[in-house]
């Protein structure tokens, strides 16, 4: 819908293109060290999401 709204002339705009399902921050950090090479530093806040664990 995005690329079809450019297409007929629509001013540039932000769009939200979803895809049902939630990304983390940290796998966003990844994939896009991934794409560009370059390492981006991260911090695990202790007790936060990545540090917990379902039994």
């Amino acid at each position: 819908m995005a690329l079809e709204a450019l297409e007929q002339g629509s001013p540039t705009a932000a769009y939200n293109l979803g895809s049902g399902r939630g990304y983390s921050v940290l796998e966003v950090i990844r994939v896009a060290e991934k794409v560009t090479g370059k390492r981006y530093p991260t911090v695990l806040a202790p007790g936060g999401p990545a540090t917990r664990r379902c039994r």
